[in-house]
């Protein structure tokens, strides 16, 4: 949620796959990273294909700093313990907003307890 695929406003889902970065090939299990440097910013283009219809497509995207990604996978992580937390609780939760528990507070990087639990 929240990626440069997503903004980009294309047809890329879960599941389809990017075929080349900038017109490079990628290889099963090649390390695509390298292909990404120093682009942060800057538009990229993606020939991608869904692997359901064997439909192939180009989309261009505006690449993100490895900053910008390390937070969103974080962001991601947090909802994921969120929602478990929900879910195994069976969404009873007293004092909570949105099923997160009142005594975390969350930040941009960090999670820290409140003044209660120290």
């Amino acid at each position: 949620e929240g990626g440069p695929l997503q903004h980009a406003g294309g047809r890329a889902r879960a599941g389809v796959v990017i075929e080349s970065i900038d017109g490079a090939r990628i290889a099963a299990g090649q390390d695509w990273y390298p292909l990404l440097n120093r682009k942060a910013g800057k538009p990229v283009r993606l020939a991608l294909r869904d692997p359901r219809t064997n439909e192939r497509w180009e989309e261009s995207v505006h690449a993100i700093a490895w900053g910008a990604q390390s937070r969103l996978l974080y962001l991601r992580w947090m909802r994921s313990r969120r929602d478990l937390v929900t879910k195994r609780s069976n969404a009873r939760s007293a004092g909570t907003s949105a099923g997160t528990p009142s005594r975390w507070s969350t930040g941009p990087t960090t999670v820290s307890r409140d003044s209660a639990d120290t």
